[in-house]
């Protein structure tokens, strides 16, 4: 599994070194979540990569080698953690309800990039959801 975890993150960021964000950043901590919602089923397929390259480099007006730096910091920051509570806790403390919703609606149309989301992935926006304090249903059709 880290294997083909390590094979997705050099697809998205094409081997990009030298990230520029804090593990705490709270763009990070939401990268973390968004790649971890794209990669729990093993598979990214190219809809999905290419919807969060959209989804980060829009919600945070970031230029094409930026967004690739933030991703590379997300992955390094899930792998060094191994968990994702710490980063929904950053959420949390930093954001408003109504912008951790809009992560979790992004969250949805990145699992539904690929025509639907798969029960790993309705699994893990659900517990992430409930992670950011938000109520994992009313959330569900909240969609970017």
């Amino acid at each position: 599994m880290f294997q083909r975890l390590v094979e997705i993150v050099a697809s998205l960021t094409g081997g990009t070194a030298g990230a520029t964000f804090a593990a705490d950043d709270y763009r990070v901590a939401a990268a973390v979540l968004l790649v971890h919602v794209g990669v729990v089923d093993g598979v990214l397929a190219e809809s999905e990569r290419a919807r969060l390259i959209a989804i980060l480099a829009a919600d945070f007006e970031l230029d094409p080698p930026t967004t690739r730096r933030l991703i590379d910091a997300a992955v390094a920051a899930e792998l060094e953690e191994g968990d994702i509570t710490r980063f929904a806790r950053i959420l949390t403390r930093t954001l408003e309800p109504a912008d951790r919703l809009r992560i979790v609606s992004q969250m949805w149309s990145l699992a539904r990039a690929d025509g639907a989301a798969d029960e790993l992935e309705e699994t893990a926006v659900e517990t992430i959801a409930r992670l950011l304090d938000l109520d994992a249903e009313a959330a569900r059709d909240v969609i970017v």
